[in-house]
């Protein structure tokens, strides 16, 4: 363990917010340490109070060719979402990931802006876009109103998920249904 890094063995468990991505094929693995052990580690690792946000396939090349990891920290204000956010973003502009992949990662995004999303109505503030709008609550998540009553389904949970990943809202609602109704089906997808 590197003195000021996060232990090893930690870094690679299941609760880290880099492990909510699919895991890389065997083939894409093999061509990143052979990368690594070619050029070095070209892309630091982000971590967040000592827990690996993006980088957990290249912390575990180094850690297999003994090559020492470099570290970028986020600041330790960052929330859980917005470091799933950072790691999504950065996931989806290098890796090619299938309709079901995203599907399935919004719908654990979408748990997570439905969470902050009931917490901001029990302080009275808005978590997405700052606009001043009535909010309704539909189906256990909050959706923004017009003033004619129009509900704007793309600011509810979902919606907000759905276009981050870049997959249709039926996507979404399928791989959420997924998620509860067979929970270790969804972790293999």
């Amino acid at each position: 363990v590197y003195v000021g890094q996060p232990d090893f063995n930690a870094a690679l468990g299941m609760e880290l917010i880099g492990l909510r991505m699919p895991a890389m094929l065997q083939e894409e693995y093999d061509v990143l340490k052979e990368s690594i052990k070619t050029n070095g580690l070209m892309e630091p690792i982000t971590i967040c109070r000592g827990q690996v946000i993006d980088g957990t396939h290249r912390l575990a090349a180094c850690m297999e060719l003994g090559v020492k990891p470099e570290f970028r920290s986020l600041p330790d204000t960052t929330t859980e979402t917005e470091a799933f956010e950072l790691a999504i973003q950065m996931n989806t502009a290098r890796r090619s990931l299938t309709a079901c992949q995203k599907g399935c990662i919004a719908a654990e995004l979408a748990g997570l802006y439905a969470v902050n999303d009931k917490e901001a109505r029990k302080r009275g503030t808005s978590t997405h876009g700052g606009e001043s709008a009535r909010t309704s609550t539909h189906g256990g998540e909050s959706a923004r109103t017009s003033t004619h009553g129009d509900r704007d389904r793309s600011q509810e949970p979902r919606g907000r998920a759905a276009k981050m990943l870049g997959v249709s809202e039926k996507t979404v609602e399928l791989c959420i249904t997924c998620q509860k109704r067979f929970p270790d089906l969804f972790e293999k997808l």
